[in-house]
């Protein structure tokens, strides 16, 4: 075999194969960056050309505004830990003293409704954890009978503040008591049960009703049937005048004279005396802007006992058909055995049209009896009456016991015919 043909062959396909090899290499490299004539890129080859934006690669950390994709929406916004969002309060609590082993205090504050815990005596407390800065209305209930007896209330609106804890202080007399009447006879709950009666029922409608209360049943004063009647409206009035003998109460004759000036001011004097037995009496009147006065003494020896009393009596014009009447009696009867009295009594009274005399519409007073007879108790005896009340009410308290009951009408002394507790107001002096 020839040897030097077989290597010329194969030098040939090498030759060949390197000549290919630069053509496809030199095609690659003008159809990417030769320049054409006009100085555009010239393709050449379709299949060789840039590729489309969508199919280029996007690096995920560059933002594309192209991008289909919406942001996430905000979540809810989370309580700041760092900032104080609630608030505890601290109630300190005096009730209105009373005794019972079934009292509950409780607390509403808007939706919150928490009971107190009693402490001592009358002290109670509480707390609850409140949002910060809100406002609500705050109400606490005393009660008894475990809720079913409110006592009393107290109202008010509260505000919380931005502190962590505190306290708020609620005293005794914060709290309305008086509107707390379940049976509607004027006194209070917590008042029928401080005193023992059932603030359930109507005590007064089992009252009795007597025809009237006599104010000065142990004196026997009237200044205006005694003092006031004897006169006139002429002024100076001055007259003396000799009362026959009346057996009944006067035997022998009487001494009746009265001397008042052009002002309204003066006396009035009646007097007896039988040697074994006397009376008597003197008033002196004032007038003043307004009013009118008397003050003066009564006393009488019936052959057994001593009867002495002194007396101041005003009556003062308010408005035109008002006039207040006020009347104090302090008294003593000295014999077997001694008694004395006081006699307090404030009266308002309204003008009977076409007359001189008042009718006593409201008022109150207290008689106070004390006796050292071994067979007479002590009295204190009170009346009182409201403008718009029916009756008279009179409470009696003897040897620990006390009474009560109402009488239709009031007088002031056990002979008196006027009655309905009238008493002269019209005066030609003021």
């Amino acid at each position: 075999m020839n040897t030097n043909r077989i290597r010329n062959s194969q030098f040939q396909l090498i030759a060949s194969a390197a000549l290919i090899c630069s053509a496809l290499l030199v095609s690659a490299c003008s159809g990417s960056s030769d320049p054409g004539v006009d100085g555009s890129l010239t393709t050449v080859d379709d299949e060789l050309s840039e590729p489309a934006p969508s199919d280029v690669m996007q690096d995920p950390l560059e933002q594309n505004d192209n991008d289909d994709v919406s942001e996430p929406a905000p979540a809810d916004a989370l309580p700041d830990p760092l900032v104080q969002n609630d608030t505890e309060i601290r109630f300190s609590i005096t009730v209105p003293a009373i005794m019972s082993d079934t009292l509950q205090l409780r607390l509403v504050w808007g939706d919150e409704n928490f009971p107190a815990s009693w402490v001592g005596d009358e002290m109670w407390s509480a707390s609850a954890v409140f949002p910060t800065d809100t406002q609500h209305s705050l109400v606490v209930t005393f009660s008894n009978d475990n809720g079913a007896l409110i006592l009393g209330t107290f109202e008010t609106e509260l505000r919380t503040g931005t502190n962590a804890s505190e306290t708020f202080e609620i005293e005794a007399n914060q709290f309305e008591t008086v509107l707390w009447d379940n049976d509607n006879d004027g006194v209070s709950n917590i008042d029928e049960q401080l005193a023992g009666t059932d603030p359930l029922v109507d005590a007064d409608s089992l009252l009795e009703i007597v025809d009237f209360i006599i104010i000065n049943s142990r004196s026997g004063i009237s200044v205006t049937k005694d003092f006031e009647s004897r006169l006139t409206d002429e002024r100076p009035f001055f007259e003396e005048i000799v009362r026959e003998p009346n057996f009944s109460f006067q035997p022998v004759e009487a001494n009746d004279d009265v001397d008042i000036d052009a002002d309204g001011n003066g006396t009035h004097t009646y007097a007896w005396d039988a040697g074994s037995t006397y009376y008597s009496r003197t008033g002196t009147r004032t007038r003043s802007a307004n009013s009118i006065s008397w003050e003066g003494v009564q006393g009488n020896f019936n052959g057994i006992s001593f009867f002495h009393n002194e007396f101041i009596n005003t009556v003062t014009v308010v408005d035109e058909r008002t006039r207040e009447f006020v009347e104090e009696i302090e008294g003593s009867l000295n014999g077997d055995y001694s008694k004395y009295w006081q006699i307090s009594t404030r009266l308002t009274g309204i003008l009977i049209e076409g007359t001189s005399m008042c009718e006593a519409v409201a008022g109150m007073g207290s008689m106070t009896f004390t006796s050292f007879n071994p067979n007479d108790a002590d009295t204190v005896r009170t009346f009182s009456k409201a403008i718009d009340d029916q009756f008279w009410r009179v409470v009696t308290e003897r040897d620990g016991v006390t009474s009560e009951h109402f009488a239709r009408d009031l007088k002031m002394i056990y002979s008196d015919d006027l009655g309905n507790g009238l008493f002269i107001c019209d005066f030609v002096d003021i």
